[in-house]
């Protein structure tokens, strides 16, 4: 745990690779690969080596979530297996999305422990489409956007793939290895490792052979403001009656009615509160 000081402290583990779970120092991972932290300071973790997604609470108490032996079972708790876990993201509902790395699945494992695929045949390969059909080949890092749409670093296929809608699409990335900036599918990531997404709808992108840290977004659904792009959907930060309206026309904002957001007159304009 880093404090905004930069003071460095160790919430939970010993050092030594195991499987325990305790309080602080007693319990033990096995080569945690990825954490995502709830607002509340509960912290969930892909602990890669133990086949298992861990939970740590604010003070250091460690608990298995999900997971038991190395294989593929959806299931509840020690019920369900994954295959050397490896990306963590969490939802605003609190669910916590696993890049399965070995299965070639993306699971989903709820706050009380009942794990589901999400996507992924299990087959390795790259094929879009249906969630059920849809190939990864090795999936590392995953974020969920504040609209509930996952992104995945599909690493061995050098793309940004993204679920929603029921369908897995490309999202990012020709799949040729290497580095090029440019529209979605022309650009190129050389095994991209893990991602992000911030609060204007932009996904993050550590290209680990690469060095680089890149950044996308989805422009024909989307706002701008000097340059910042906002999700569709989102509030405008600069004039709090409007909302961006990307699934209409690019870049445009719409008034919000007064139902949405304010008391009086048939929209809501720039003065009211």
């Amino acid at each position: 745990l880093v404090a905004t000081d930069g003071t460095v402290t160790s919430l939970a583990g010993n050092g030594s690779a195991g499987y325990i779970d305790d309080t602080g120092a007693k319990a033990r991972f096995n080569t945690p690969y990825s954490i995502a932290v709830t607002p509340a300071g509960v912290a969930y973790v892909a602990d890669y080596g133990n086949h298992r997604i861990r939970k740590i609470s604010p003070l250091g108490k460690v608990t298995t979530l999900a997971g038991s032996t190395n294989g593929y079972a959806d299931g509840v708790g020690n019920k369900a297996q994954f295959s050397l876990p490896i990306g963590i993201g969490l939802d605003s509902l609190g669910n916590v999305f696993v890049s399965d790395y070995n299965n070639h699945r993306i699971r989903k494992v709820t706050p009380d422990g009942v794990v589901t695929t999400v996507a992924g045949s299990g087959i390795a390969g790259l094929l879009d489409g249906d969630l059920a059909n849809a190939r990864f080949q090795y999936p590392w890092g995953i974020a969920v956007g504040q609209d509930g749409a996952v992104y995945v670093a599909d690493r061995y296929n050098h793309r940004m793939r993204k679920i929603a809608g029921g369908q897995v699409t490309s999202w990012a990335g020709s799949g040729t290895p290497g580095w090029l900036d440019g529209p979605a599918p022309q650009a190129r990531f050389y095994f991209p490792d893990n991602v992000a997404v911030d609060t204007q709808g932009w996904l993050w992108v550590a290209d680990g052979h690469n060095h680089r840290i890149r950044k996308v977004r989805a422009t024909a659904l989307s706002c701008d403001i000097g340059k910042v792009c906002y999700s569709n959907g989102v509030a405008n930060p600069g004039a709090a009656c409007g909302f961006c309206d990307g699934a209409k026309t690019p870049a445009q904002w719409t008034p919000k009615v007064d139902a949405a957001a304010c008391i009086d007159g048939d929209y809501c304009t720039a003065n009211d509160a």
